[in-house]
């Protein structure tokens, strides 16, 4: 368990969490790493992009599919235009600007951090959008919802992307 935790902390924070023994409490201690595996953090996040543009793709068919109520993921109901708007940018940023920030992070491309910088802010962007449409008008919380875990996600592992050498 501790050797789990040790490998997930450096891959995601960079850093190593230490137990160190004190009688009955265990004190948990952060140790600069400097031993982070380059090419597991890069299949980890090169395969994020990957699995974002995949999921991204299947939730678009879903929704065009989808010929009742899309109930939540309505932007505006009296209008589906309002919320397949956004197909074109998804289709383009978020679906294949992630397979080109992947593709550039396991092939260890020069431009890989910024492709993923791109992908990541185009989706933050497109999610405070909709943070603001669902406090102004109260409709699409599940659209909301859907969209904050990928821009948080996506800016964290971009970040990440940034910090490893070339």
């Amino acid at each position: 368990m501790s050797a789990f935790v040790g490998r997930v902390s450096r891959l995601l924070l960079g850093v190593d969490l230490v137990v160190l023994g004190a009688t009955n409490r265990s004190v948990v201690g952060v140790v600069a790493s400097s031993g982070v595996d380059d090419e597991l953090a890069r299949r980890t996040y090169g395969g994020y992009f990957l699995v974002q543009a995949i999921t991204g793709a299947a939730f678009w068919i879903l929704l065009w599919l989808r010929t009742e109520d899309r109930g939540g993921f309505e932007m505006l109901l009296s209008e589906r235009a309002v919320t397949n708007s956004f197909l074109l940018a998804d289709l383009v940023l978020g679906i294949v600007g992630s397979l080109v920030a992947a593709a550039g992070i396991l092939a260890r491309r020069r431009w890989a951090p910024a492709a993923a910088m791109f992908v990541a802010g185009g989706i933050v962007y497109a999610t405070v959008y909709i943070l603001f449409w669902v406090g102004a008008t109260g409709q699409a919380p599940a659209m909301l919802a859907v969209m904050v875990p990928p821009a948080l996600l996506s800016a964290f592992v971009a970040l990440q992307v940034a910090r490893l050498d070339p």
